[in-house]
């Protein structure tokens, strides 16, 4: 299934913007030059995606599942070092899934 939903993702996203896996079955992507507006469709088409595939599981057997995804922005900021930033972010997206899988899950949502 990993596999399927990173061939997914990859479809999905720009050349530019770089995909990794992320834990166990967590994905993050950067997406440089890209706004919240421009982050949360990229999501929502992720996972709109992943809602419509049937998975393949083996065996002659295939499931559908539904992903959720935390979105968070970064804008630039002199004032940290990078890793520190990348900390912030990873852990602004985070809370966004989380608040997404808690309400209502198979569902996009944006830091705030």
């Amino acid at each position: 299934m990993l596999v399927q939903l990173a061939k997914i993702i990859s479809e999905n996203v720009r050349k530019i913007d770089v995909p990794i896996r992320y834990g166990g079955e967590e994905f993050l992507i950067i997406c440089p030059n890209t706004n919240e507006e421009g982050a949360l469709m990229l999501a929502e088409r992720i996972r709109s995606a992943v809602e419509q595939h049937n998975f393949d599981i083996g065996g002659g057997n295939r499931i559908n599942v539904t992903v959720s995804a935390g979105v968070a922005c970064f804008y630039g900021s002199e004032a940290k070092e990078p890793e520190t930033v990348l900390h912030d972010i990873i852990n602004m997206a985070d809370q966004a899934l989380y608040y997404a899988k808690n309400n209502g899950r198979n569902n996009v949502k944006l830091f705030a």
